[in-house]
Formats: C-alpha cells, sequence, structure tokens
C-alpha cells in the first residue's frame, strides 16, 4: 500500500487490489499500524 496523502481525517492511498486511488479515516489506519506494529514488534515496509 502506498499512501499517496493525508489531512486532519483521511489516509489517501493506491489500493494494490483496485489500481485506484481511496481514502481510509485516519483512525482506522493508526489502529491497523498499531496493530501490526505490536504483531511484528517493529515497522515495516515492503518495496519493490
Amino acid at each position: 500500500m502506498l499512501l499517496t496523502g493525508y489531512n486532519r481525517s483521511k489516509i489517501y492511498y493506491n489500493d494494490p487490489w483496485t489500481g485506484k486511488k481511496a481514502p481510509m479515516s485516519a483512525k482506522n489506519f493508526w489502529y491497523h499500524y498499531s496493530t501490526l506494529k505490536s504483531q511484528s514488534g517493529s515497522k515495516r515496509a515492503l518495496s519493490y
């Protein structure tokens, strides 16, 4: 997932499933981000 922008209430990203730009609430993004961090013990990035 590539983040393309943000504001106080939304995170914008390129959806890898649809290939389109999509919004996500900032609250939802940070929830999933913190869940991933707690499961892996660290922050991770993937690029290719």
